[in-house]
């Protein structure tokens, strides 16, 4: 071994020494002598994460597996309990920004703080521009603008069948701990939660709700609630939350769904509309106005003027006046005593032996008609007439046929109502009764399965809603299949009344329905509700229900206008928009399908 070599190993063996020392007495320095001032410059600097989803829940689907909810990652305001410095002014600051009662984030605040750990929270999601602006501006300590999946967005459906969350209040909570959901169990309700309190959201509490959410957001931060210049928000997937939970499809349809909303938003300040598939009874879509804001249900509580909102007027019920009509016609066609061109004399009421009166609606009346042109004429005393030889027993036994007495609608909960209630050993009643007035009342889905059957030639099949529940990997939990249908007239007797039905739109009082190229039918009514404006006028609701197209009926859709003036005028039109536009998106979805088909 040379010399120089020697020497090299030396001076890199010395080198080598002289770095050792120097990161020991380093390392020394920093635990020994400075391990107090460095523990405490950690402390400043810490992660806190909140959930990247609003509330961790399945989604409500379409019958195309398309969310009905508009749920989408919007700007939202994330609140970190223990990073906030002179709270009452932060909760005043974000009351005025946002639009919130300060009592509401101050108990969110409080809850936070006493219960979980000031655990942080999504205090609003769906900001808009000038509140995400706002609210970057004030820049205060442990509150941030997020990304967060909302549970409902802008644009969200059928918001009264799906209904919507609300914090748990102490008699739901009590409720909840007498079955034993709560406690410190991972699948215990906290207070904190939120719980479906209407429609879907309710029914089906049990499979949608979830644990955790599908990611976090995790924030790293000084002690002073400020985010460390460049870090911001890191999303954490979280792959285990999709098997917690679980998705509800149902047999709406969003297209359809949002087409009827538009219109309805348009032309339908009150009121309700129905539309199903004729062959399967299945909901394509439901409606009602006005509406509410889902992620601002307290705009709505305690507030009498308002509490109409929540109503979803395609299940309540309602004097449906002359589609009525439909089901005696059916009932009177179906025992053989009328047949449709059977002459009837209209003078412009129908008298009593009592002596009481009722109108038609023509007061100089019709004169001569066939029980066909009474039906496309709307022609109270014809079917007065025609009641009375039906009697009470056979209009209630029809209507149980038709389901207006066991009032289902398969895959959600609805209340019982007698929806008819005609008065014994009283002529009177059962003429009101015919003509959908004193002792009838039925929801715009009731009238739809009503209408629906004649159009499906005599079968009635139960309403349905839901298709299934599945988890978040696409397996079945839950299941409805459409049951067999139940013939409730003959075919030769639903034939007749599709006729008699498309004669009212090509000739009677339902000519606003008419579409040209598909055809239409159905029955308008003027229904009278016995109840006053504030001016001292009857409120009347105008209705229209038919079916469409006239050969191979798809679709029967119902249309209720509620302080109207006319089912021709009112309800008709809206039905024709309708259906129009559904008949235009089948025939383009149908054009297109051939076209790709044809160019493989």
């Amino acid at each position: 071994m040379s010399v120089r070599y020697f020497y090299r190993v030396r001076l890199l063996f010395i080198i080598f020494i002289l770095l050792f020392t120097a990161l020991a007495g380093r390392l020394f320095k920093l635990q020994m002598l400075e391990g107090d001032k460095l523990a405490a410059l950690a402390d400043k600097i810490r992660t806190q994460i909140v959930s990247g989803e609003e509330f961790p829940r399945g989604d409500i689907l379409d019958r195309h597996g398309v969310t009905l909810l508009d749920t989408a990652e919007q700007p939202a305001v994330a609140v970190f309990p223990a990073m906030l410095q002179e709270t009452g002014q932060v909760i005043a600051h974000l009351g005025d920004v946002l639009g919130l009662p300060e009592e509401k984030i101050r108990d969110r605040i409080e809850l936070a703080v006493n219960y979980y750990a000031k655990a942080p929270f999504i205090l609003k999601t769906n900001l808009t521009p000038l509140e995400k602006k706002q609210i970057e501006q004030l820049a205060l300590p442990g509150v941030y603008t997020v990304p967060v999946q909302s549970r409902y967005g802008p644009n969200s459906l059928a918001v009264h069948l799906i209904g919507h969350l609300n914090s748990i209040d102490e008699a739901t909570w009590e409720k909840l701990k007498a079955e034993g959901k709560t406690g410190p169990g991972k699948n215990s309700y906290k207070k904190s939660d939120v719980i479906g309190v209407k429609g879907i959201e309710a029914i089906y509490e049990s499979y949608l709700r979830g644990n955790e959410p599908s990611h976090y957001l995790a924030a790293t931060v000084d002690a002073k609630g400020r985010l460390l210049a460049g870090l911001g928000f890191e999303r954490i997937d979280n792959a285990a939350a999709e098997k917690e939970r679980a998705n509800v499809v149902l047999t709406l349809d969003k297209q359809i769904q949002n087409i009827v909303e538009e219109i309805m938003d348009k032309r339908i300040a009150k009121g309700a509309a129905v539309v199903m598939r004729v062959p399967t009874g299945e909901v394509l879509a439901m409606a009602s106005r006005p509406t509410f804001d889902q992620n601002a249900v307290f705009k709505y509580l305690g507030k009498s003027e308002r509490r109409y909102e929540f109503i979803n007027r395609a299940l309540e019920h309602f004097y449906p006046g002359s589609v009525f009509k439909v089901l005696i016609a059916a009932a009177a066609l179906e025992e053989g005593i009328v047949q449709p061109d059977e002459k009837f004399n209209c003078t412009g009421e129908f008298l009593f032996d009592s002596g009481l009166a009722i109108p038609c609606w023509k007061e100089e009346g019709h004169g001569l008609l066939t029980f066909s042109e009474a039906l496309a004429q709307s022609c109270n005393p014809t079917f007065i007439e025609v009641g009375l030889r039906l009697g009470r027993e056979k209009i209630i036994e029809y209507a149980r046929r038709f389901g207006l007495l066991d009032e289902v609608l398969i895959g959600y909960n609805l209340n019982d109502f007698p929806s008819v209630a005609i008065a014994k050993s009283s002529p009177a009643a059962i003429g009101n009764a015919s003509i959908g007035q004193q002792g009838i009342m039925l929801s715009p889905l009731q009238v739809a399965g009503m209408i629906a059957t004649v159009a499906n030639g005599g079968i009635y099949q139960q309403p349905r809603v839901v298709e299934r529940v599945e988890n978040g990997v696409g397996e079945v939990l839950r299941m409805w299949q459409t049951p067999a249908g139940t013939r409730v007239i003959s075919r030769p007797t639903a034939a007749k009344l599709q006729a008699m039905l498309a004669a009212a739109t090509t000739s009677g009082t339902a000519k606003n329905a008419w579409i040209e190229g598909w055809g239409t039918a159905g029955k308008t009514s003027t229904a009278q509700t016995g109840s006053q404006s504030v001016d001292g006028k009857e409120i009347i609701n105008a209705w229209f229900a038919g079916f469409a197209p006239l050969e191979h009926p798809e679709y029967a859709v119902v249309v209720m206008v509620e302080d109207g003036t006319a089912g021709g005028t009112d309800a008709a039109p809206v039905f024709k928009e309708i259906v129009t536009k559904i008949l235009v998106r089948d025939m383009n979805t149908s054009e297109k399908a051939q076209t790709e088909s044809e160019s493989k």
